[in-house]
């Protein structure tokens, strides 16, 4: 079943942090990396790769939201029409206005990261457009 939520977004100011992830290096060289549009280019990246800090450019949609698993980091997954992906603002950012819940349309600007297991956005800023569906899925 495809979840919709009813609650309506009005655009926001985006959630920013200027701290880094222990997994950021220094990104002052990201100008001249393409800005990545897909979250598909993101997970591709090799870990020495996504480690250069490409610049990051996406509109996504929230499939899982957590303000309080760790207090140093807000986490969240997104999904577009290439995959999904994790995303982080460290902690202390706050939002202009609402979370965004599981089904919240966002645009996501941020920076490549090796991450733990796999490539994410680090650095995230966001800015709530509305809603939108949940992916469908997938049936094994």
């Amino acid at each position: 079943m495809v979840a919709l939520f009813a609650r309506s977004f009005s655009a926001q100011n985006p959630a920013r942090s200027d701290q880094t992830s222990p997994n950021s290096h220094d990104f002052t060289h990201s100008a001249v990396l393409p800005t990545l549009t897909t979250l598909r280019e993101v997970y591709n990246l090799s870990a020495e790769e996504a480690r250069r800090g490409y610049p990051i450019h996406v509109r996504a949609v929230v499939t899982y939201y957590d303000p309080i698993r760790d207090s140093h980091r807000i986490e969240f997954f997104l999904h577009d029409a290439t995959g999904s992906i994790f995303a982080g603002v460290r902690g202390g950012a706050t939002w202009a206005g609402p979370a965004p819940l599981p089904g919240t349309l966002v645009d996501v600007t941020g920076v490549s990261s090796p991450g733990n297991y796999a490539r994410i956005i680090d650095q995230a800023h966001v800015t709530v457009l509305g809603n939108s569906r949940l992916p469908p899925m997938l049936n094994p």
